[in-house]
């Protein structure tokens, strides 16, 4: 029996400890895709990425978190296969609409050709549009991604829709007591 009332006396301790706390908000915005996607011209490239932002209030400051990754690939009309990977996505930003996105982070570029392999570093941006559920009573999602060599050179571009797989975007509020 003193068992019981011991924890009973804890756990109403804790509930008066955290009735006493000021309540706390999060915001989490996002981004998660992985699939096809078909330029106008015809090539296909295959992508994935997740990214997350936590925006939140404690003791009074506001903090701000954002991880994520991705990576996207290309074989070029050449036979040259493109691979481009960010590991650490740091900036991300939801449109007005809530349903666009637009994320960047630091990357390395791998150009495989016959004539060699080329490793580039850089920072890749990516531009997304969550469009709905994939089927036919929605416009396909979109998907962009462009890569910045850090050392000056010839951008890499890539866009168009996805013609296989499923792009999200979101906002959640959460609460804790």
């Amino acid at each position: 029996m003193q068992g019981r009332m011991a924890r009973w006396l804890a756990a109403a301790g804790l509930v008066a400890l955290a009735s006493a706390a000021p309540a706390q908000a999060a915001v989490v915005q996002g981004a998660v895709g992985q699939g096809l996607v078909r330029a106008d011209d015809g090539r296909i490239g295959d992508f994935q990425f997740r990214v997350e932002k936590v925006l939140a209030s404690q003791d009074g400051q506001d903090l701000v978190r954002v991880k994520g990754q991705g990576a996207f690939r290309l074989v070029a009309p050449d036979h040259a296969v493109v691979e481009i990977t960010c590991k650490n996505v740091r900036q991300f930003v939801i449109g007005d609409d809530k349903k666009s996105a637009e994320f960047a982070g630091p990357a390395l570029m791998v150009v495989r050709t016959p004539q060699g392999v080329r490793r580039l570093q850089g920072v890749l941006g990516w531009r997304v549009a969550d469009r709905g559920r994939p089927g036919p009573m929605n416009p396909p999602d979109l998907v962009g991604v462009h890569f910045t060599p850090a050392e000056g050179g010839q951008p890499f571009e890539f866009g168009g829709v996805v013609i296989r797989g499923d792009v999200r975007v979101f906002e959640v509020t959460e609460s804790a007591p």
